[in-house]
């Protein structure tokens, strides 16, 4: 599974290269976010960190940032997730889709004040934090569909032994 989700991961950096600015609303899509989320809420252990370093490096690879945000960016991430395992039921779309939008904002703002303490820009106008919605509703509508093809695929036709937990099984995810 880890290695289907770097495969999501990849593309979804290539379109994050790529793809300067979405048509209507002029932001460029963060949706790095949804297969290191995908990881967080349903693969146990450090596997998501796996994900979320590799994502992390190869993306400061490809951009003018320094080695290492963006990694902390998406480790930030998983923290957010984890420290939610108690209050949001992770088998529930409904909470994928919230966990996608906050996450995807909170992961936004942290990435904007690495590059504006790096550039020297402390820029934080109106725009940039529509940007920032923009993003995490983006990736809030996008997080329910892409979490059903992920379950359909990982749970029902590769039988990979990965399930969503349960309500009383929550504590057997993450650490």
């Amino acid at each position: 599974m880890i290695f289907c989700l770097l495969g999501i991961g990849l593309l979804s950096i290539v379109v994050k290269m790529i793809e300067p600015n979405l048509p209507l609303i002029g932001v460029r899509p963060f949706l790095i976010v949804l297969p290191v989320l995908y990881g967080a809420m349903r693969m146990e252990g450090g596997s998501p960190f796996v994900l979320a370093v590799l994502f992390g490096t190869l993306i400061d690879i490809l951009s003018p940032q320094r080695l290492g945000t963006e990694a902390i960016v998406l480790s930030l991430l998983i923290v957010l997730t984890w420290m939610q395992r108690g209050v949001f039921p992770f088998a529930s779309y409904l909470s994928a889709a919230v966990l996608a939008m906050v996450t995807t904002f909170v992961c936004s703002f942290v990435d904007y004040a690495f590059f504006s303490w790096q550039s020297g820009d402390a820029s934080w106008h109106f725009p940039v934090w529509v940007r920032f919605a923009w993003m995490a509703v983006i990736n809030m509508v996008l997080a329910v569909p892409f979490f059903w093809l992920c379950d359909l695929v990982f749970i029902r036709w590769w039988k990979l032994g990965v399930r969503p937990p349960e309500e009383g099984e929550r504590s057997k995810y993450a650490l």
